[in-house]
């Protein structure tokens, strides 16, 4: 009987040691991201909990884990995107389809459009790279914020080369292969903040490319990306049935170790290397004789909490004052009509207000001044 009860409260003596080691893990953590420099990636993050845990973006496991339970093996976003060797996934060409009422059409080349490209040299080029928001995601083709540039002008052209759930480093990968093709007098990377923390990422809803810097040089690993069931294979053959422990103890052990892991190899490069992806950016843009602007989506929070510190905000105001790269930030027009804009995707109503932030951007740009007052034949 002594025993027992010795074991059981040895038992308890460990429990409640191993409680208050999480709990001062989470103060830990909270006081970190507290102090922590925005941008630095450190006060984005969501931090441990003792309930369940979401990582977010950084959470690499997650994102395989709900890629394995696809059990048809089909592409996490379904049948609008494939996979492609050195940007993970990119838009299915010459495909259409309607969505909940909204038509999602992709051109020959793979850029939202609907129809193809052709060379105009009457007309204005310019290659859009981003993500869900500058793609369209949940929004018709007439209401994507590029789309809604190239209404604004009939002199522009506007090549809409993003796709959702890209990281920065897969739209200068994109920028990088395609500006050959269409020779813009413009290229605009458009980014939100979790796109900065996507580059980081070696495996999203799909695996995809990650760069790793070598000095001051970008080097792409994680590639070639292979087909549906190849990344299958691979997963399924470095998790195996992963799945998560029915022990809560063992569970929140796993958690903690993952938090920490996470923080430390997804967090901490960040800012130095999506700065050095971006300047690749602008650089390549500049070998074809081309004009760079960089612009800052706000979303979500950023446009309806004004108090809101944002990480991705600060990065691109740093990035801007250190480079003095050509630049527009979304976020403060977007304030100035607070409670007009909703969280989620852009929709009709964001979308223009982009377009034509963007529009007045470009009028400024000497290239277009030099087009614009260009004798037409």
């Amino acid at each position: 009987m002594r025993g027992a009860r010795r074991w059981l409260l040895s038992a308890g003596y460990v429990g409640v040691l191993a409680l208050a080691t999480l709990i001062a893990s989470e103060v830990l953590f909270r006081l970190l991201a507290a102090v922590a420099p925005a941008g630095s990636g450190l006060d984005r993050v969501r931090v441990f909990t003792l309930g369940p845990v979401n990582f977010g973006e950084c959470d690499e496991v997650a994102w395989k884990r709900q890629f394995l339970r696809t059990t048809s093996r089909q592409f996490g976003f379904g049948s609008m995107l494939v996979p492609h060797p050195t940007r993970g996934w990119s838009p299915r060409p010459n495909h259409r389809e309607v969505v909940q009422g909204k038509r999602y059409s992709i051109n020959d080349a793979g850029a939202r459009a609907d129809s193809a490209w052709r060379p105009d040299a009457g007309r204005y080029p310019i290659l859009v790279v981003g993500d869900s928001f500058t793609f369209g995601s949940d929004a018709d083709d007439a209401d994507t914020w590029p789309s809604r540039l190239q209404s604004l002008d009939r002199r522009l052209h506007v090549i809409n080369l993003a796709a959702p759930g890209y990281g920065v480093d897969q739209m200068y990968i994109t920028a990088h292969e395609e500006i050959r093709t269409y020779r813009p007098r413009l290229v605009i990377l458009a980014f939100i903040e979790d796109d900065l923390l996507r580059a980081t990422l070696r495996f999203r809803e799909f695996k995809k490319p990650r760069f790793e810097l070598v000095g001051v040089r970008l080097v792409l690993t994680n590639t070639p990306i292979g087909s549906i069931d190849d990344v299958y294979r691979e997963v399924h053959g470095e998790l195996g049935d992963d799945r998560p422990s029915p022990l809560r103890t063992v569970e929140l052990g796993r958690n903690l170790y993952r938090a920490l892991r996470i923080r430390y190899r997804c967090l901490w490069p960040s800012a130095r290397l999506n700065r050095r992806i971006i300047e690749e950016t602008r650089e390549t843009a500049g070998e074809m004789g081309a004009d760079f602007l960089l612009v800052y989506l706000a979303s979500n929070l950023e446009i309806q909490d004004p108090g809101y510190a944002s990480a991705g905000e600060e990065f691109f105001r740093r990035f801007v004052i250190e480079h003095r790269v050509e630049a527009l930030n979304t976020r403060p027009d977007f304030l100035r009509q607070l409670g007009r804009y909703a969280f989620g995707h852009y929709h009709a109503a964001e979308a223009d207000l982009v377009s034509r932030l963007v529009y007045a951007r470009i009028t400024r740009l000497r290239s277009w001044q030099s087009f614009a007052a260009a004798p037409t034949s």
